[in-house]
């Protein structure tokens, strides 16, 4: 197990997905021996840009949280607790992508103000619980938001 921030979203893919270092590093289109490099920040210089992205795409994160990651490990960013656990509007854009293609219509005004509102109070995963809770929620007026 590796000993940073990008070590870490290495291994908690690793682990969730049951795929191994030869097998990640051709899906990021790098050497088994980068990746390594990346899990023991063992690096002299950031990794470069394009493999970043294609490490976030490899995992299904934002690219932002995999370019924090990399910067808190080369020492950029200080606040090692925050790194990764921004939700960007982007991140909230592709959520509502997700849940609109999956109910098959819009959001309406609620559902999507609701939604924008938990995806702010999560950390780097929002779970399926609380988009449900959060598109399942009445307000006051006991309107489910349709």
């Amino acid at each position: 197990m590796g000993n940073g921030a990008l070590a870490k979203l290495i291994d908690d893919y690793k682990a969730a997905y049951d795929v191994g270092d030869a097998d990640l590093a051709k899906r990021i289109g790098v050497s088994r021996q980068a990746l390594h490099l990346w899990r023991t920040s063992e690096r002299r210089a950031l990794p470069d840009p394009a493999n970043l992205r294609s490490f976030a795409a490899a995992i299904g994160v934002s690219y932002r949280r995999v370019l924090d990651a990399a910067l808190a490990d080369a020492g950029y960013l200080e606040d090692d607790d925050d790194v990764g656990s921004r939700l960007t509007s982007g991140d909230v854009v592709d959520v509502t992508n997700i849940v609109t293609g999956t109910i098959a219509r819009p959001l309406t005004a609620k559902e999507s103000a609701r939604l924008r509102g938990a995806c702010v109070g999560e950390g780097p995963f929002l779970s399926l619980t609380t988009i449900a809770t959060a598109l399942s929620t009445p307000d006051s007026s006991g309107d489910t938001g349709s």
